[in-house]
């Protein structure tokens, strides 16, 4: 049917991430219903965590020095590397914090939120168990 029925899911901000991670690796799977469903919670998850993910981006200033250290490391300096993490130290623990402050907010409970029941019916035939069980949370 058109109307699909929805569940109030009330679980940990972390536990969200892994379910919209779950959407994301089903998007290919065929089948009308079960894609509606699948992108409509998409679409509800991403509004929902865009704080999380905003929270986690990392700034200008590292993004440029994790591509310099990338560089260096594929050249197979090791040397150079360590010399310039030393020397960005700051900056280095910096994002550490940043990553630390994003695994504590991940624990915290969530608001309640609304998403699309995925129903059994609504398999496809190609649908494999690790699928399965990453939306277990939003399955019927």
């Amino acid at each position: 049917s058109i109307f699909m029925a929805t569940m109030k899911l009330k679980t940990t901000k972390g536990e969200l991430v892994d379910l919209l991670n779950g959407l994301f690796n089903a998007q290919d799977i065929k089948g009308k219903e079960f894609a509606l469903a699948v992108s409509k919670n998409i679409s509800t998850l991403n509004d929902y965590l865009s704080d999380i993910e905003e929270m986690g981006r990392p700034s200008e200033e590292f993004m440029k020095f994790a591509q310099e250290i990338r560089k260096i490391h594929d050249a197979g300096d090791k040397e150079k590397v360590d010399k310039m993490e030393k020397e960005n130290a700051a900056l280095m623990n910096e994002r550490n914090a940043q990553i630390e402050s994003v695994k504590k907010e991940l624990k915290k409970a969530a608001k309640v939120v609304e998403l699309e029941i995925i129903t059994r019916n609504m398999f496809p035939q190609d649908i494999n168990a690790r699928q399965i069980s990453s939306l277990e949370k939003i399955i019927k």
